[in-house]
């Protein structure tokens, strides 16, 4: 359970399509249990840019950059680095959010000082810093001591954008979705004009090279979209479709899945889901995300039904919102599946099978 209360930036998780997909950990439900706690969090581009000439340099440089975790190892807060891009954050109950507050600030000043021991620059602009809670927990609170970085003080934001996801203070999807959406809708407008060219299957290549990589960006953070925010990117979805078939609003668009062989918004996700737990199940890597998962069968040795099937063990829980944290919601996906393939070693052989699954069922 503790695990559930962090948020993580994570090394590359997962290649599908040839694009490479970047995994954060966002437990939402972990909100809803810490009812009384409330997470500090700093998102800081910690130094100015930088000119890297080939892929050498640019291994040097992150390898240089990863030692800035030093100057905040066995400090106050916990942290992650992705590149250049580091955030910070700490955990803390209302009535102690100043001295969590003045933790975080001494944490700074020592990225800081390691930033000037090697002559690097932060840069306080590009950082932001958001309060994350419970709605009745922020509503009342305000801080006594600001965010500061470099002697610049870093205002609480109520949105801000972390490795081109957007977070609000609630955890909530709205504006993520929004983004989706008008990312999507703008790249079919430009096409649009030149629908009535193409054939099915360069429109087809198009929206999967250009559009669909929008929808799959970070799409298993999304766990506890509510109906509306479904609806509003599986609409979206639609659209793609529309396009590729031509078709009309007032058309029945499920044949025109089955033709082109796509699956839909949720089993989409679900595909990726399974991907990415088929993999940490097999190579127990990261090992945030191995620890939370067992087979039945290490608590139930005597069931040989349990290890045959390799189904996951499902933690108690009392809290209903946990149950759409990863660990529950993947665990429950994975009892779903046929135990021909749960019992698949082959990666390849388990997404060709787990893609039949999905466009069979």
């Amino acid at each position: 359970m503790k695990n559930d209360r962090e948020i993580c930036i994570n090394q590359p998780l997962l290649q599908h399509d040839n694009a490479r997909l970047h995994s954060i950990k966002m437990t939402k439900p972990a909100i809803h249990e810490l009812s009384w706690e409330i997470i500090v969090i700093v998102t800081s581009f910690i130094f100015n840019h930088y000119i890297a000439f080939s892929v050498i340099i640019r291994i040097i440089i992150s390898t240089f950059i990863y030692d800035v975790q030093s100057s905040v190892d066995h400090h106050h807060c916990k942290h992650h680095l992705y590149a250049d891009d580091l955030q910070i954050y700490i955990l803390t109950t209302p009535d102690s959010l100043n001295d969590a507050i003045q933790n975080l600030n001494e944490d700074l000043e020592s990225i800081s000082a390691w930033a000037r021991k090697f002559g690097l620059t932060r840069n306080a602009r590009k950082s932001q810093a958001i309060l994350v809670g419970h709605q009745r927990l922020l509503r009342n609170i305000t801080p006594a001591f600001p965010v500061k970085l470099n002697d610049t003080i870093i205002p609480f934001a109520s949105c801000v954008k972390n490795l081109g996801v957007y977070f609000d203070t609630h955890l909530n999807w709205n504006n993520q979705v929004t983004h989706i959406t008008k990312k999507v809708l703008s790249i079919l407008h430009s096409l649009n004009s030149i629908r009535k060219f193409l054939p099915v299957s360069l429109k087809k290549i198009l929206v999967e090279t250009l559009v669909m990589l929008h929808f799959d960006y970070f799409d298993f953070l999304l766990t506890d979209l509510n109906v509306n925010q479904f609806q509003k990117l599986q609409r979206v979805h639609n659209s793609c479709v529309r396009f590729v078939c031509d078709i009309r609003r007032t058309d029945h668009i499920t044949p025109s899945f089955q033709t082109l062989n796509w699956l839909r918004l949720n089993e989409r996700r679900n595909f990726h889901f399974l991907v990415l737990l088929f993999q940490v199940l097999h190579t127990s890597t990261p090992t945030y995300l191995a620890s939370r998962f067992s087979y039945l069968s290490s608590y139930h040795n005597l069931f040989t039904l349990t290890q045959n099937s390799r189904i996951l063990a499902i933690p108690t829980h009392k809290i209903s919102s946990y149950s759409s944290s990863y660990t529950i919601s993947l665990s429950r996906l994975w009892y779903t599946l046929p135990s021909d393939i749960r019992d698949c070693r082959n990666l390849v052989a388990f997404k060709s099978k787990l893609i039949k699954h999905f466009l069979t069922s």
